[in-house]
């Protein structure tokens, strides 16, 4: 006995529906809106993006991705180590730099963005408080720099992932 068509086609509909909810599911839980990809600095196949620079800061910075939302443009950092339980309070800093170079650059309001561990994603709102925080950061560093002291250099795995290795005189190994 063969089977009916029809049942056939409503089965593998039936499966395709499930399919997309779950799809859907997944991308709500992970907190990111695929939508509206315009930068992409993840996809090594593609020309790099471009380097976001202020130069009242001197801050420099690439995020992984940028959408856009319809409050605005949403850097994403994406994070490859174990998933915390929290955000990182560096990678908190990190992506507050990137909502900052945007503003700064593109002269358009950022109000939030997202770090993306494997198996998480958070929405960090970028407030008036995170944007003192960084720049009391850099403030902060700046003024080591000046003070002669030294970078910490102990961790050569980080040494050599840096992009400044090429023009550092205190690189490891």
């Amino acid at each position: 006995m063969t089977p009916d068509p029809f049942l056939l086609l409503v089965i593998a509909l039936i499966g395709c529906i499930l399919i997309l909810i779950l799809v859907s599911l997944r991308a709500r839980r992970e907190r990111i809106p695929w939508k509206g990809i315009r930068y992409d600095d993840m996809d090594p196949t593609r020309q790099p993006e471009k380097t976001y620079y202020d130069p009242e800061t001197g801050l420099t910075g690439k995020p992984d991705w940028i959408i856009d939302s319809w409050r605005g443009p949403v850097p994403i950092e994406v994070k490859s180590g174990a998933t915390p339980e929290f955000p990182i309070p560096a990678h908190v800093l990190q992506l507050a730099a990137y909502c900052y170079l945007i503003e700064s650059c593109e002269g358009k309001r950022v109000r939030r963005g997202i770090l993306r561990y494997p198996d998480t994603s958070f929405e960090i709102s970028y407030t008036i408080k995170l944007r003192r925080r960084l720049l009391e950061t850099i403030a902060a560093l700046r003024e080591a720099e000046a003070a002669g002291f030294p970078r910490s250099h102990r961790d050569i795995g980080k040494c050599r992932a840096c992009g400044y290795r090429a023009r550092c005189n205190e690189r490891l190994g």
